[in-house]
């Protein structure tokens, strides 16, 4: 039960936005900039780095309504973004899918003793292709531990 809920969410998460955030905030900008008549925006590199890092639980239309907010509030050319803490108290001591996904991935590895592909391996008992397997491992900076030799 628990290796299909893990699998459909591993699925459906592909549309995580972190790494699309430059691009939809150039898009959003562009239109907000015309609808409201202004000449241009800018948004630093350390405050697009924040965008990047914020979790943005409500997707796409949160960011949306965050540039719409800081387009309202800017103070010349530069945008400032007030992103609320993600700290929701129904959720504390709950980690993000992406931390879940590889910790889940982590622990069938060490079970299948790092068998990566064949029978009985790590990529059969996920139900995934064992290419796909090592690309998602790749992403998540999943590598066998080795083992160092003691000197004597």
């Amino acid at each position: 039960m628990l290796n299909k809920f893990v699998h459909l969410f591993h699925n459906i998460s592909v549309f995580v936005i972190q790494k699309d955030i430059p691009l939809l905030v150039k898009w959003f900008l562009d239109q907000l900039i015309r609808k409201m008549g202004k000449r241009s925006a800018e948004i630093p590199k350390r405050t697009m780095q924040m965008l990047q890092r914020y979790p943005w639980p409500g997707n796409v239309r949160e960011l949306k309504h965050a540039i719409e907010g800081a387009m309202i509030t800017a103070q010349g050319k530069k945008l400032n973004f007030e992103l609320p803490k993600f700290a929701d108290t129904a959720l504390s001591g709950f980690k993000f899918f992406e931390e879940m996904k590889r910790d889940y991935i982590l622990w069938i590895l060490e079970a299948k003793n790092w068998r990566i592909g064949g029978e009985d391996s790590a990529a059969s008992t996920l139900g995934m292709h064992v290419n796909t397997l090592r690309g998602r491992m790749k992403k998540l900076g999943l590598k066998k531990p080795t083992i160092q030799k003691r000197r004597l």
